[in-house]
């Protein structure tokens, strides 16, 4: 299961794809719930292919104990193993036949004849349960035979103390789909070392590969969604002694082959496991390919009847093998992937008597208009479909045959966009990736911008915007997190969104679709900004002005926490007037106040989209402060200010506009101030703790030391501004 949540993280949609298979699989058990518990007379018969890939002579494990491991897994699935009798009678009534056996292939996917063992010898000294990489030749393992057909094994030396591991119905790639077993834990005798000898290894993860859970539900006291197997604690170890109980229960099921006991220990699957796993084999299950598989019949009797093939690309033939193939054949082939947009059908060789031909049409069916009728020897050019089906037949007459033909085919997928990409840089695009086409149902994609350092935010602009609206959502975060505490905002619908930054120099954009209605999707610019829309303290000594949240034509940030005081020389009363407002309702906030300091008389606290009054101070200072939380932003705010000051100033007066960030200050205290100017900071008791020259631009002045509390900042002998230190 670790493995499976390794997966689900690098691909979130499994989780989609896994609950349709559940919903199929539930209604399939809904639909057997009037069938008495007993034999259905439908053994289905599993074609196995085992890929022994070894570094050492060790690794390379026999025939003989390959064919030990078909063995258990037919006693084991057919209940014909010799220690069903150390079933308790407890459990005795719901234990299970479940009718399902298996064979190694005798004919490969081209037709030809095999004893359904590979071996491919490696430099690997062991494989990866996380890179899955025995399953890849690039990677020094082997290619899965086509696994809509095959039950494929890898068998090899598995690193980090792995017994095996299994992919679940739709739980990855089609390329990866199938159980991997270590060398030392696969069948009986050879190699296969205690306690797990018996091959019980690879029982347990082919009922995962058939959509079996952990008996224990992989939870405390979890659920494995079968109704009579007991509720456990947790998974058992070793042998327990009987009865071994938890969670209420009479006795854990510890024989059960789910659980994780010895191999001597396990003897049963239950009536309820047996329906799970054949839910998958059934006509509408994610495994009913395996009930048309050619794997286990013999070559030379060419092809028969209809077989899907369901995977990106492949290869398929006559089915003939080295032989010729059959007279009076009639076989097709549906090439159907999900979410193909084209099929490309090419044939490596080709060698059929005149009146025996290979017809392709762009559909499903006979119907369907021709993309081609070839004949002769001649290899056919490549034909490619208008849509994501594609049906080829092959027909064959009475007079004659000859060495038939070999094809492979590849598609175009849109598929949905899954996982998450990191992007970074001062600028760049982000599209959901469906190009010219709409996106896909159940998108699950994540993108993290990463500004350059020293950059303060992330400025996000839509060029395109169109989803289903309220049902497939662009979500914009501060940071590199899905985290509600730190949502900027949410768009849905057909409207161009606004322009909106983060607070921080990381920007998490999150796309999500339903099962359902897709559209045209987005477009998304971004570009690093360099510094806060607003920040700190802004002094402003002129008698008039105007003042904004400072973000222009985009949202403000989250987290800002700004303050404009207004102290014209002179002035006895300072006029405010709002030009505009729009901040998140009852969360971000304007709050103006009748002095210099928070402590002052508040004038008005307002928030949401209506304009605020026009506000009055009774004397010659107001003070602005701009808040908002962690998420949601809008458009902000402007206002304009008048007053009676004057529009000179004394010898050596306060500058015109004077900075101070951050406030609260922790260590330093930049101060910002058009001109040189010199500057001296006092404590709340007049004490002068400070002296200095304040250079044009920026000063850092370090309060690391100093107690906390509230200090006055004095430039050219005049009041500046006061501050706090904590």
């Amino acid at each position: 299961m670790e493995r499976l949540q390794y997966l689900i993280q690098q691909d979130p949609t499994i989780l989609d794809r896994m609950a349709q298979v559940e919903a199929q699989t539930q209604a399939y058990i809904a639909s057997e719930r009037h069938q008495p518990h007993g034999r259905t007379n439908n053994v289905i018969t599993i074609p196995v292919v085992v890929h022994i890939v070894y570094r050492t002579a060790a690794e390379n494990i026999s025939d003989a104990q390959v064919q030990s491991q078909i063995e258990v897994l037919n006693e084991d699935f057919r209940r014909l193993n010799a220690d069903a009798v150390n079933t308790p009678s407890l459990f005795q009534s719901v234990a299970a036949d479940a009718e399902i056996q298996f064979c190694l292939a005798t004919r490969d996917p081209l037709g030809n004849p095999t004893n359904g063992i590979t071996r491919t010898q490696t430099t690997k000294t062991s494989f990866s349960v996380y890179a899955d990489d025995v399953k890849f030749s690039s990677q020094g393992g082997k290619d899965a035979w086509p696994t809509d057909q095959y039950l494929n094994i890898w068998v090899c030396n598995l690193g980090g103390g792995i017994l095996g591991y299994a992919q679940f119905p739709n739980g990855g790639p089609a390329a990866t789909d199938g159980v991997v077993i270590d060398y030392r834990y696969f069948g009986r005798g050879g190699s296969a070392q205690a306690p797990y000898n018996k091959g019980r290894t690879a029982t347990h993860e082919v009922g995962h590969w058939l959509n079996l859970r952990h008996i224990w539900g992989d939870a405390y006291c979890g659920d494995d969604y079968v109704s009579d197997t007991p509720v456990q604690e947790g998974p058992n170890y070793g042998c327990p002694t009987f009865p071994h109980p938890s969670c209420g229960n009479t006795s854990d099921m510890f024989m059960n082959y789910m659980d994780y006991t010895d191999d001597a220990c396990m003897n049963l699957f239950t009536q309820g496991q047996k329906t799970r796993m054949r839910a998958v084999l059934a006509p509408n299950g994610f495994r009913a390919g395996l009930l048309n598989s050619l794997g286990c019949s013999p070559p030379g009797g060419g092809c028969s009847g209809t077989q899907t093939l369901t995977a990106a690309s492949g290869t398929f033939s006559d089915g003939s093998g080295s032989g010729n193939y059959q007279n009076n054949s009639d076989c097709r082939w549906l090439i159907q992937p999900p979410n193909a947009t084209s099929i490309t059908l090419t044939f490596q060789s080709f060698n059929l008597l005149s009146g025996d031909s290979v017809i392709v049409y762009d559909g499903s069916t006979t119907t369907a208009p021709r993309l081609g009728a070839f004949s002769g020897t001649t290899i056919p050019p490549s034909v490619t479909s208008s849509g994501g089906v594609m049906l080829v037949r092959f027909v064959s007459n009475a007079s004659g045959t000859a060495d038939g033909f070999v094809a492979s085919y590849t598609s175009t997928l849109n598929l949905p966009c899954y996982g998450t990409q990191t992007v970074s840089g001062a600028s760049g695009t982000i599209t959901d990736g469906s190009g010219p086409n709409n996106y896909q149902d159940n998108a699950d994609c994540k993108w993290i911008i990463t500004a350059p350092p020293g950059s303060a935010g992330i400025r996000m602009e839509f060029t395109q915007f169109r989803t289903e609206a309220g049902y497939d959502f662009v979500t914009l975060y501060d940071g590199n997190a899905v985290n509600s505490n730190y949502m900027i905002r949410r768009f849905s619908g057909t409207t161009l969104p606004p322009i909106v930054t983060s607070a921080t120099p990381q920007a998490l954009v999150y796309f999500t679709t339903d099962h359902s209605i897709t559209d045209a999707g987005w477009t998304l610019n971004y570009t690093a900004i360099s510094q806060p829309y607003c920040q700190g303290t802004t002094i402003l000594t002129a008698p008039s002005g105007t003042i904004t949240d400072g973000s222009g034509n985009s949202d403000y940030t989250n987290r800002a926490n700004c303050r404009w005081l207004i102290q014209p020389p002179g002035a006895t009363w300072i006029e405010l007037t709002f030009s505009s407002f729009n901040t998140e309702s009852n969360y971000d906030f304007v709050r103006v106040y009748d002095g210099a300091t928070t402590s002052a008389p508040l004038l008005g606290s307002y928030s949401g989209t209506t304009l605020p009054p026009v506000l009055r101070s009774s004397g010659g200072s107001l003070l602005i402060v701009f808040t908002s939380d962690s998420s949601i932003t809008r458009a902000g705010w402007s206002a304009s200010y008048t007053s009676n000051g004057t529009t000179s100033l004394p010898t050596e007066a306060i500058p015109s506009e004077v900075r101070l960030y951050p406030v609260p200050c922790f260590d330093y205290l930049t101060i910002e101030v058009p001109i040189s100017a010199p500057g001296e900071v006092l404590d709340a008791t007049g004490k002068l703790v400070w002296q200095g020259m304040i250079p044009s631009g920026g000063y850092q002045l370090p309060v690391q030391t100093w107690p906390s509390g509230l200090y006055l900042l004095r430039i050219g002998g005049h009041s500046a501004a006061r501050f706090v230190k904590e």
